[in-house]
């Protein structure tokens, strides 16, 4: 009898300790945001151009045009996980424009001048942080390359003068943050505030000689797609 007892005894055992193993829950995969993905973005622009401009070496221009508008286009990166709190990526992007500034002129030298953002891209690294109490949001830093192509202006005179137009594809660098987090198995979503400094563009055309200088502040919003 004690015989029997001692086995039930030693069954009952080796029972408790197999089940949690056969019914623990399976792993969880990654997040959607770990690993290659693409997605469309868009948002508002905030943009400054500071244009100057002379003729014949006398002053004709030197203001600072603003110009606000919503833009949209397409990024893809990649994010990799370094630690159970450490996130880090790569992102590019491409958007179109729909901003121009309103047509400035000074009433001292009957100068007038204008500018229009075309398109930007940019080309950043990305670190990001999770904490313990929201695990399901990552807050990231992002900085790197930007591109833009600045159409710019000048007119010597409100009435008759001759002007120039000129286009310029004007390399600077991009910086910003924001938050991601998970929406589904496979999309995700990201916030952000991004500037964009296009650094200066100088030339001149016929009699006038110019520089332009434009920057951007982007408020952002993607959704994004990981298929791998």
């Amino acid at each position: 009898m004690k015989k029997i007892r001692r086995t039930a005894l030693a069954s009952a055992a080796i029972t408790a300790a197999v089940i949690p193993v056969a019914w623990a829950a399976p792993p969880q995969p990654p997040p959607s945001y770990i690993g290659w993905y693409f997605g469309v973005n868009g948002g508002a622009s905030f943009g400054r151009s500071n244009t100057m401009a002379t003729f014949l070496d006398d002053p004709l221009v030197s203001q600072t045009i603003l110009s606000n508008g919503p833009f949209g286009g397409f990024e893809g990166g990649y994010n990799a996980r370094l630690s159970p709190n450490l996130i880090v990526g790569v992102v590019a992007d491409f958007d179109w424009m729909s901003q121009s500034g309103e047509e400035t002129c000074n009433t001292d030298t009957e100068g007038c001048s204008n500018s229009r953002l075309g398109w930007v891209a940019t080309q950043r690294g990305l670190i990001g942080f999770t904490s313990n109490g929201m695990p399901g949001l990552v807050w990231f830093v992002t900085g790197g390359a930007a591109e833009g192509h600045v159409e710019t202006w000048v007119m010597p005179s409100v009435v008759d003068g001759e002007g120039c137009s000129v286009s310029n594809t004007q390399v600077g660098w991009a910086a910003g943050g924001g938050v991601m987090g998970q929406f589904t198995e496979s999309l995700f979503w990201k916030a952000k505030y991004l500037h964009v400094d296009l650094g200066t563009a100088r030339g001149t055309v016929g009699y006038i000689s110019y520089s332009n200088r434009a920057t951007e502040d982007q408020i952002r919003f993607s959704l994004d797609y990981h298929f791998w």
